[in-house]
């Protein structure tokens, strides 16, 4: 993970950069995929989380209230985490 301008992306391990960095949280790979987050600056309870591939392609927009680790070609994704 790359740090920019208060964003993140990622790196491989040559340095090139798969995935820009306009996130504001981005995971580290997981069976190929990554897990980034927008917004929530001064709240991550505020941020919304998807997941793009090791090629920086969206596979799920950001707009979920949680997302967990990829496993096995499952994703699990929790929608509205507040009560």
């Amino acid at each position: 993970v790359i740090k920019l301008n208060d964003k993140e992306g990622l790196i491989d391990t040559k340095g090139n950069l798969v995935v820009n960095n306009i996130y504001d949280y981005c995971s580290s790979v997981c069976e190929d995929m990554i897990i980034v987050g927008i917004n929530g600056k001064k709240n991550a309870l505020d941020r919304k989380y998807g997941y793009v591939d090791k090629n920086g392609n969206v596979i799920v927009e950001p707009t979920y209230s949680k997302a967990f680790d990829f496993s096995e070609a499952e994703l699990i994704l929790r929608q509205n985490l507040r009560r």
